[in-house]
């Protein structure tokens, strides 16, 4: 192995060098908060699971996370609440969700933020005014992308329910963040430190920092444990194993195609033999990556009132048709029986499909596959690999932020506090929690933009991975089988 100083290393650090300048301290650490604000934003729907709604409504929630964002608005600026938004639709969505429900949350964050960051400019206005609005718009975006899934606009029937609901939840999450806000405001360290204050070893040479500052203590406090082999390695063939190890043996951006290909069939799907092919192949898939009914129900509840709603007003406006009985004097037809079974036909699909596709890929996977998404970008000049630091460290420090978390309500019990009683009384306790919660957030980031920096993370050309994964027989196998489906529905 070279040693650091040998001209091969560092001609590769000139390299490096000429194709990406290195960070400086205030870009660690802006970046670095953006990922921790990201993760606590998650911690803040974990406590919102204590703080049940006083009539529980599928669907329907408090949205504690917008504290984060709304934070991040007024304290930061709009670049970082932005990405500290995307970046918490994605991490919540690798861990806890599916792809199809990351789509509806994507739809409704953009539109909440556009309308936050707007209103946010306006000189006087309240912060509970702009989670109000933000409560509105994010489930106006919800309702478009139903819209555009289900393939109908009777979704929009319900908007006035859901504005209801969105007022009254965007207004108790507005009065926790003006509270969170005013505890922060000067007293947050939020003013960023000149560069000089980073230690002399930043402006060592590429070769020396990587190679010298592994002993650094902010290193050593935020070394992570070691990730387990990716199921991309090796696949030994003496040993047999199940259908689902070898589907999680696959790489993630072949399955990510798979789906793909699967949705836009099933979406596009019209009669009902393409429909009953598209659920007997998701149920297909369940099986074989062992998807348990209750985690496909626990996915469905959210949206089961939209789409009953949906498919009962599917009835009532769909007259023609041949009349197959009638209810109360209202003539129900076989066109609006179809289409209301189409409807949740397709829904169940791409459920059923979505969460087979998370059961069989690890987080760690897919931010890989988003980053490999990326290098068009990278390749025009942007630190894409900044957003993907952001993104691990979101997914990284969850655990850490939830056990602070815990840390301080034992605290707070043990000094008589209650968190129980009623909703009010829940909020009160819990949002006392939030702000120090927030403080400790920046401390972590700080240090851990100190520790990145001591490790050279921001002077290398390409960060390190444990494997890079390749495609082969399986991945080819997989894309195989979703093209020729999609051939076979054509047909049909």
């Amino acid at each position: 192995m070279p040693s650091p100083d040998s001209p091969t290393c560092r001609a590769a650090g000139r390299r490096a060098s000429a194709l990406r300048p290195p960070f400086t301290m205030r870009e660690a650490r802006w970046w670095a908060r953006v990922g921790v604000l990201a993760s606590l934003a998650l911690v803040l729907g974990y406590a919102e699971t204590f703080i049940p709604l006083p009539v529980p409504v599928p669907g329907i929630k408090l949205g504690l996370g917008n504290i984060v964002v709304l934070a991040a608005l007024v304290l930061l600026d709009v670049k970082a609440a932005a990405v500290v938004a995307v970046v918490k639709v994605l991490a919540a969505g690798f861990l806890f969700g599916n792809p199809l429900m990351m789509l509806y949350s994507a739809g409704g964050t953009a539109l909440a933020f556009a309308g936050m960051a707007a209103l946010s400019h306006i000189r006087g206005l309240s912060v509970v005014l702009v989670a109000m609005a933000g409560a509105i718009l994010h489930n106006v975006g919800q309702l478009a992308v139903a819209a555009a899934i289900l393939g109908t606009p009777l979704v929009w029937y319900s908007a006035p329910v859901l504005v209801v609901a969105a007022c009254i939840t965007g207004g108790i999450t507005g009065v926790a963040a003006r509270s969170v806000i005013a505890c922060l405001e000067g007293a947050t360290g939020m003013e960023e430190k000149e560069d000089s204050a980073v230690p002399a070893r930043r402006e060592m040479p590429r070769s020396a920092t990587v190679a010298g500052t592994a002993g650094s203590k902010a290193a050593r406090a935020y070394t992570l444990p070691p990730k387990p082999a990716s199921p991309n390695g090796a696949r030994p063939s003496s040993a047999p194993r199940s259908a689902r190890a070898f589907v999680s043996g696959i790489d993630a951006r072949a399955k990510l195609a798979f789906l793909v290909v699967f949705m836009i069939a099933t979406l596009h799907a019209r009669s009902s033999w393409d429909m009953a092919a598209c659920l007997a192949f998701a149920c297909a898939l369940a099986v074989v990556t062992r998807v348990r009914p209750g985690t496909v129900r626990a996915v469905l509840v959210p949206l089961a009132p939209i789409l009953l709603f949906t498919a009962v007003m599917q009835v009532l406006a769909q007259q023609d048709g041949a009349v197959v009985f009638t209810v109360a004097g209202l003539a129900v037809t076989a066109e609006a029986l179809w289409q209301s079974a189409r409807m949740v036909g397709c829904l169940l699909a791409l459920m059923i499909a979505s969460v087979s596709f998370m059961q069989v890929t690890r987080a760690e996977e897919l931010v890989a596959t988003l980053d490999w998404l990326l290098r068009p970008l990278r390749a025009a000049g942007v630190r894409t690999e900044a957003f993907i630091l952001a993104l691990s460290v979101a997914l990284g420090f969850l655990p850490v932020l939830v056990g602070e978390f815990n840390r301080l309500k034992t605290a707070q019990m043990a000094r008589l506090a209650r968190f129980d009683g009623t909703m009010r009384d829940r909020l009160r306790a819990y949002t006392q929690l939030f702000a120090p919660l927030l403080r400790s957030s920046f401390e972590h980031a700080d240090n851990l933009a100190a520790a990145l920096l001591a490790r050279g993370f921001a002077c290398g050309a390409n960060p390190t991975r444990l494997h890079s994964g390749a495609f082969g027989a399986p991945e080819a196998s997989c894309l195989a089988l979703a093209g020729a489906f999609a051939i076979a529905l054509a047909l049909l």
